[in-house]
């Protein structure tokens, strides 16, 4: 997605974005985008591909999403004022192994520890806020890295992780 956008599904039970094999799903580059209402699912069960990357994307806003069957559920990259809220994100898997982190925040891509996240924000993420996700059946749930600042994480579900919850590496000010 190269330009402002609200790309709306009528219900993610019945509307589905499948990628393709070694791809990410959804790509941004555009600030002011909005993802809503879709199953987004099957980008790669062998590679670090992503369900939504959001690269240098400001202000977007992902929510009432089911992501499932993906490496990494949401990635930003210095992208920051986005909004992940109230979407299922669950089973994310790679080749039979369970990786940690479905939604990452920050400013560079974001693979920790050689295994694949939920959501990770690298780079220079900031004023990013991250609520209401349901958030199960993953190696981990949320991880920030350097320079994911004044980001707020507020009223997730986060269950059944084979690692960790939350992991937060060199990032201040949260909430």
């Amino acid at each position: 997605i190269t330009k402002s956008v609200a790309l709306i599904g009528s219900n993610p039970q019945t509307t589905t974005i499948i990628g393709q094999v070694n791809r990410n799903v959804i790509n941004v580059t555009a600030n002011d985008v909005t993802i809503k209402g879709f199953t987004i699912t099957e980008s790669s069960i062998a590679r670090q591909d992503t369900g939504i990357l959001l690269w240098f994307s400001n202000r977007t806003t992902i929510t009432s999403n089911i992501i499932r069957n993906i490496s990494v559920a949401v990635q930003l990259v210095n992208s920051s004022f986005c909004n992940i809220n109230q979407n299922i994100i669950t089973k994310l898997q790679i080749q039979s192994y369970t990786y940690p982190y479905p939604i990452i925040t920050g400013g560079t891509a974001f693979v920790s520890r050689g295994s694949l996240d939920n959501v990770d924000a690298r780079g220079f993420c900031v004023n990013n806020t991250i609520s209401a996700n349901n958030i199960s059946y993953v190696g981990s749930g949320l991880y920030l890295s350097s320079d994911s600042h004044n980001c707020t994480i507020i009223n997730n579900n986060i269950t059944r992780c084979s690692e960790t919850g939350l992991s937060v590496h060199l990032s201040n000010n949260l909430t």
